[in-house]
């Protein structure tokens, strides 16, 4: 699959808040679920607990775009232009991976906006 991001930076990355979760990253979701009430197709009511995004280093998506070199060294990312709107397509199954790859060197690494580090992902540095 592919995502496309128009006219946004990977700031917008939602994906990678699953990755996150994938990896069981602590310190991203609210430790008390919310309460939901879901409406099936046939209006039976469901309660569904759900834990939102949280995160006491606040908003942590602020900091995906980070890993936009690395996708594009990789080829998992490709940037153009869509009218007037620059844009990336990136591949879902392989940001998934390097993601967990670097997840799994620095499960902090969206913490902060400090770049990854080059030699995580160019052998020619």
């Amino acid at each position: 699959a592919k995502i496309l991001f128009l006219g946004c930076s990977l700031k917008k990355n939602t994906y990678l808040h699953g990755v996150e979760e994938w990896n069981q990253i602590p310190n991203r979701l609210m430790e008390t679920p919310r309460k939901l009430k879901v409406v099936d197709y046939d209006g039976r009511v469901i309660d569904t607990p759900m834990h939102g995004h949280h995160s006491t280093v606040g908003d942590v998506s602020w900091n995906y775009d980070k890993m936009l070199e690395p996708f594009l060294y990789y080829g998992i990312a490709k940037k153009g232009r869509i009218g007037a709107a620059e844009s990336v397509l990136c591949d879902a199954v392989g940001m998934a991976e390097l993601t967990t790859k670097f997840l799994k060197k620095d499960p902090k690494l969206f913490d902060d906006g400090e770049p990854v580090p080059v030699t995580w992902y160019r052998s020619d540095i």
